[in-house]
């Protein structure tokens, strides 16, 4: 086998579309990991279409490429990014304080209520109805326990999350306590994920804060990468973090996520997968 189509060959095996070129290079897409990428390998790319243009010739291209996976991760929030919680998070919220679907979103685009019982506590205050914020967690979880064991739908496929973690080590960092995630994501999404962190473990504060973003890339020892999410807080967490930021536009415009300094803006997780295909 000639040595182009070898190395072809193998980058192909690690999730990657190819392209021949000339004797002197080959494309290689990468999606929104292009820049990232592309600097890793002391390669021109195009921004346009996520395309890199390498050269034939490049030394050790393979094992550049296996340790270029290894330390740049794609990492996900869950809520309203790879599922659906409109029908059981804010269902539940709405159910609570009284007030609209759009008062909720209001105040989410502020920044600083990530937390869906926070919200619902400032709800409250807000509405003149002020109670403690423990009466409001307990009052929520319950209503959250009736309605998301049916109403949680997933935006994701299975074999996009297959195909993302062949290319990148994957994580997930929600705003979500591990009870509500282990009964009713943590069993199907477990084999897709290297790790995933909760809401206050290791005693670290919810986002905007990127701490539970540096926990994830100081233990499991990521230089760099992506971190996908639909809020003001996501994208706020990931700038701090120092990782590419893309917001999924589920429940704020994309005028709202790139203020928020979204570096990429996209409709939906098929877009994403598109781009990483």
């Amino acid at each position: 086998m000639l040595p182009q189509l070898h190395t072809i060959r193998e980058l192909e095996n690690r999730g990657y579309r190819v392209q021949p070129g000339t004797a002197d290079f080959f494309l290689l897409w990468a999606g929104p990991f292009a820049s990232l990428l592309s600097q890793y390998l002391t390669c021109d790319h195009s921004r346009l279409d996520g395309s890199i243009r390498v050269p034939v010739d490049s030394p050790a291209l393979l094992q550049k490429i296996d340790d270029f996976q290894r330390t740049h991760a794609l990492l996900f929030d869950l809520d309203d990014t790879l599922v659906d919680t409109s029908k059981s998070y804010d269902a539940a919220v709405e159910q609570l304080t009284g007030c609209s679907h759009q008062d909720l979103q209001n105040l989410r685009a502020e920044g600083g209520f990530n937390d869906d019982w926070t919200a619902a506590h400032e709800l409250l205050k807000r509405a003149g109805k002020p109670q403690p914020l423990e009466r409001v967690i307990a009052e929520g979880k319950q209503i959250y326990a009736r309605l998301a064991p049916t109403a949680e739908i997933p935006y994701f496929k299975n074999e996009w999350l297959n195909h993302w973690r062949k290319r990148h080590r994957t994580f997930i960092f929600t705003g979500r306590p591990r009870d509500e995630y282990e009964s009713i994501w943590g069993e199907r999404l477990q084999p897709y994920f290297h790790d995933v962190l909760c809401l206050g473990e290791h005693g670290l504060p919810g986002k905007p804060s990127p701490d539970g973003l540096h926990h994830l890339m100081q233990k499991h020892k990521i230089a760099g990468g992506i971190y996908v999410g639909n809020s003001v807080d996501d994208m706020r967490a990931a700038k701090m973090a120092g990782l590419f930021a893309i917001g999924v536009t589920t429940n704020q415009s994309a005028a709202t996520l790139a203020q928020a300094g979204a570096d990429l803006v996209l409709p939906n997780l098929e877009a994403l997968h598109i781009s990483l295909s």
